[in-house]
């Protein structure tokens, strides 16, 4: 078993869908690798299937999971709905911090009236920090 050290960002994964068209070229790891993603009905160029990821559009929202992979317009993404991810931050958090998505797909402290989607497993110092959360539908709080 591998040894975790200070603050090293880990996967645990438990259930992926991998077969939703990305609605949006999402291939810019920078912006798009380990953020959440929502799925709504498709709307981009060349898509086949009738549903596609797209990112959230309201920050609090509930989402589909954190995107693994970095797709083409059109391409499959590849979404932990449930398990241990690395995730990106959009700002500080403790260990245990009940989170939620911002129109960028980062995460943050939910706060009343947002979906849980997360919860902390590494403190984030700040934006851009990849850390990790066990991904879940906590619900509303």
């Amino acid at each position: 078993m591998a040894t975790i050290t200070n603050n090293q960002a880990y996967e645990i994964p438990d259930f992926y869908v991998g077969t939703v068209e990305a609605n949006v070229d999402m291939s810019v790891e920078a912006t798009f690798q380990f953020t959440g993603v929502d799925v709504s009905a498709a709307s981009g160029a060349g898509l086949l299937g009738p549903a596609a990821l797209v990112v959230p559009v309201s920050a609090g929202q509930a989402i589909l999971g954190v995107l693994q992979n970095n797709p083409l317009l059109a391409e499959a993404g590849v979404v932990m709905c449930d398990g241990v991810s690395k995730i990106k931050a959009a700002a500080a958090f403790g260990v245990g911090a009940l989170l939620a998505v911002t129109t960028a797909g980062t995460f943050q402290t939910a706060t009343s009236g947002q979906f849980a989607v997360g919860k902390a497993m590494l403190p984030s110092s700040g934006a851009g920090d990849v850390v990790c959360a066990f991904i879940h539908n906590f619900g509303k709080i």
